[in-house]
């Protein structure tokens, strides 16, 4: 039901045939295995973190929700990740998981300021950097989200001196928010990777990528992929997206390019950790 209103606001017009016939990607597969390297392990080696609950005020109004994997040890590094429009933190605990297993402390917090009214990404973004200063005061971060919550994520790094880098997965853009935050976001130099899936109504046809093109942002930063969907960059993934932003076939194909995913962020985690 959720993918369902989201369609009515990003392309303003509901067709039968998007839902009776939703698009079909056919990927290589075999192109992603082909450049893991042979017994890389995609998962990390850590298992002593705990998984907390708690509550933040708004100060915007309002009190939300967030969930805080927490290391035992010193942790790698910060994460704060950003769920997508009307979703729920719970969309992102397998991201959150995963990087808790390479040793980082991550938050995700269920954003309140989000409607069919209006998405209020700037509201969103504020509460992502107060829950971060909140919770590892001068601690250097990294956000990162999902479609609006990769514009949510963006428009806080921009926002955040402690800002440390920035992972936009699939991310969209609205009423033109990120155009406004690309300036800062390049003047300060921040580390950034932005991972696209085929232009398609759910990421508003790749709306972002074309901001930060008319930008002049650099290209060495982008990644493009071939016969992805919007929905595969969610972890744990939603299945009931299908019906309205395609599938990938066959089935196992979403596994295969998680698994590529997560393989390539994790080499771009480790050119932060050498800087």
């Amino acid at each position: 039901m959720k993918y369902i209103l989201l369609f009515f606001i990003l392309s303003g017009t509901f067709f039968l045939g998007t839902c009776v016939n939703p698009p079909v990607f056919q990927p290589d597969t075999t192109l992603w295995e082909a450049k893991i390297e042979e017994g890389t392990s995609i998962s990390g080696p850590i298992r002593d973190f705990t998984k907390v609950q708690g509550q933040r005020e708004s100060r915007n109004g309002g009190v939300y929700t967030f969930y805080y994997w927490k290391q035992a040890v010193q942790p790698r590094g910060y994460v704060i990740l950003a769920h997508g429009f009307l979703r729920r933190a719970e969309n992102m605990a397998g991201w959150a998981e995963w990087l808790a297993g390479w040793g980082y402390e991550v938050a995700v917090p269920n954003f309140i300021h989000s409607s069919l009214l209006g998405g209020n990404h700037d509201k969103n973004a504020w509460d992502l950097r107060d829950l971060a200063d909140w919770l590892w005061p001068a601690r250097p971060r990294l956000y990162g989200g999902f479609s609006a919550g990769g514009l949510a994520s963006f428009l806080a790094a921009a926002q955040d001196p402690r800002a440390q880098a920035w992972l936009g997965l699939d991310p969209v853009d609205s009423g033109n928010l990120a155009e406004q935050a690309v300036g800062p976001v390049i003047q300060r130099r921040l580390a950034l990777l932005m991972i696209f899936a085929e232009p398609a109504p759910c990421n508003a046809q790749n709306n972002f990528l074309q901001t930060w093109q008319k930008a002049n942002g650099s290209d060495e930063v982008v990644v493009r992929t071939r016969g992805t969907s919007h929905p595969a960059f969610e972890d744990p993934y939603d299945p009931s997206a299908e019906g309205l932003c395609g599938r990938m076939q066959p089935p196992e194909a979403v596994g295969s390019f998680q698994r590529w995913l997560k393989y390539r962020v994790r080499g771009w985690l480790s050119t932060l950790d050498a800087d």
